[in-house]
C-alpha cells in the first residue's frame, strides 16, 4: 500500500510542477528562449539539491549515466517540441498527446518486454483513462494544422520513451546502477548541460538572464524542488509496481491534481466534459489500484 501511497504523491508533484510551470510561463511567455533558459535554470536547481542530498558526491555507473543523458536528451526535445506546439494551437490538446504518451507506452512495455500480466479491467481502466484524457482536451482552440498533430505524436513518443527509460533503469538488466537520489542528481546535470549548450545560440539581445523576472527564480526553485521530487518518488515505486499498474495511476493522479490546481490557483473553470472527464478518471484510476 506504501507504494500507492508514494505514488500518489508523485502525481501531486507532477501537478505542482505543471502549475508552477504555468506560472512562469504566464510570465516570462512561451518562447523557445523562455523554454531553453527555465530548462538550464530547473536543471541546476535540481542538481543542486540531489547532489546535497548525496553528500556533495555521487557515483556514476556506464549505464545510469546512458539513461541520465538519454532522459535529459528526451526531456529537451518534447520541452522545445512543446513551446513550438504552444506557439501555433492548443496547449490543452498538446497536454493529451503527452499524458497519453506518458501512460500508453510504457504500458505496452510493461505487457510486451516484462512479461506483465493484462487482465480486463486493467483493459477497461486504460480505455476510460485514455477516454478521460481525451475530454479534458479544449476544443475550441485548434488550428487543425498537419503539423501541429505531427509534432504532438512526437511528443506522444518522446514522453512514452522518458517512462521506459527511467523504468528501466529500476528493473534488473544485469547493468550496475546508481542510487535513485544519484540518478537524479545525473539527470539534472545532463539537462543543464544540454539546455546550457544551447544559451550560446540564443538570438542576442532577444532573451538575457536579466529578463526573467526576480520572483520568477523562486518559482524555477520549487519547480526543480517538485518535478524532481515527484521524479525521484516515481522512481522509486518504479522498483516496486509494475508499468501497466504505475504510469496509468500517476498519469490519472497528475489529472485529477492538475485540473484541481487550475480551479484553486487560477480560477479556471470547468466544463461540464471536463467534471465527467475527471469522474472517469478518478474511477479508472481506482479499478488499476484493486
Amino acid at each position: 500500500m506504501i507504494w500507492y501511497v508514494l505514488i500518489f504523491m508523485a502525481a501531486i508533484g507532477c501537478a505542482a510542477n505543471f502549475a508552477l510551470t504555468k506560472v512562469y510561463q504566464l510570465n516570462q511567455g512561451n518562447s523557445q528562449e523562455t523554454g531553453i533558459v527555465f530548462n538550464f535554470l530547473v536543471g541546476i536547481v535540481g542538481f543542486l539539491i540531489y547532489f546535497g542530498i548525496c553528500g556533495f558526491k555521487i557515483s556514476i555507473t556506464p549505464f545510469s549515466l546512458i539513461l541520465a543523458i538519454l532522459l535529459a536528451v528526451f526531456i529537451g526535445l518534447y520541452t522545445i517540441i512543446g513551446f513550438k506546439i504552444m506557439s501555433i494551437g492548443s496547449i490543452a490538446v498538446y497536454t493529451v498527446f503527452l499524458m497519453l504518451g506518458g501512460m500508453i507506452l510504457p504500458y505496452f512495455y510493461g505487457v510486451i518486454f516484462l512479461g506483465e500480466g493484462v487482465t480486463l479491467t486493467k483493459i477497461i481502466a486504460l480505455l476510460l483513462m485514455t477516454a478521460a484524457i481525451i475530454l479534458q482536451r479544449d476544443v475550441s482552440n485548434n488550428k487543425g494544422k498537419a503539423v501541429f498533430y505531427l509534432l504532438c505524436v512526437l511528443v506522444f513518443i518522446i514522453n512514452g520513451a522518458v517512462s521506459i527509460v527511467s523504468k528501466m533503469h529500476q528493473i534488473d538488466l544485469g547493468y550496475k546502477t546508481v542510487s535513485e537520489n544519484e540518478f537524479v542528481a545525473l539527470k539534472n546535470a545532463a539537462r543543464a548541460v544540454m539546455f546550457g549548450g544551447m544559451l550560446p545560440f540564443i538570438k542576442k539581445g532577444k532573451w538575457t538572464m536579466l529578463s526573467i523576472k526576480p520572483k520568477m527564480y523562486i518559482v524555477i526553485a520549487l519547480t526543480g524542488l517538485f518535478s524532481n521530487t515527484a521524479y525521484l518518488l516515481q522512481l522509486i515505486c518504479a522498483a516496486h509496481l509494475p508499468a501497466t499498474v504505475q504510469f496509468p495511476i500517476t498519469t490519472g493522479g497528475t489529472i485529477i491534481f492538475t485540473a484541481l490546481a487550475g480551479v484553486a490557483c487560477f480560477g479556471e473553470k470547468l466544463e461540464k466534459r471536463q467534471v465527467a472527464g475527471l469522474i472517469i478518471c478518478l474511477g479508472a484510476t481506482i479499478l488499476f489500484v484493486i
